[in-house]
């Protein structure tokens, strides 16, 4: 699929797609001989779970290494998830202590 199809299929704009790929969040894609970007199923996959990420407060640097390229996966995302609850039952604890309430 092109650029405009997966931007449409992803619910993002066409400068979004442009700047995870080179975030390196996206892979490069294959290009026809007239230079179009051509995207799979599995790219559009990705942008799909980033966008999900970034709703749950995740703002991808890059996850693991796949094919020389810096991509988001599964595991990044947990490791991220338990730093996140981490910090918010310190928060939490924090904010519930009779001494901090307001």
């Amino acid at each position: 699929m092109r650029i405009g199809e997966l931007a449409r299929r992803a619910r993002v704009n066409l400068q979004t797609v442009r700047f995870y790929e080179r975030r390196g969040l996206l892979r490069k894609p294959a290009r026809t001989r007239a230079g179009y970007r051509i995207y799979e199923d599995a790219d559009l996959e990705s942008l799909v779970f980033i966008k999900w990420c970034q709703r749950l407060g995740f703002y991808a640097e890059g996850g693991a290494a796949t094919d020389g390229a810096a991509r988001c996966d599964c595991a990044c995302a947990e490791r991220e998830a338990g730093h996140k609850v981490t910090v918010c039952k310190f928060h939490h604890s924090h904010y519930t202590r009779k001494d901090c309430r307001h």
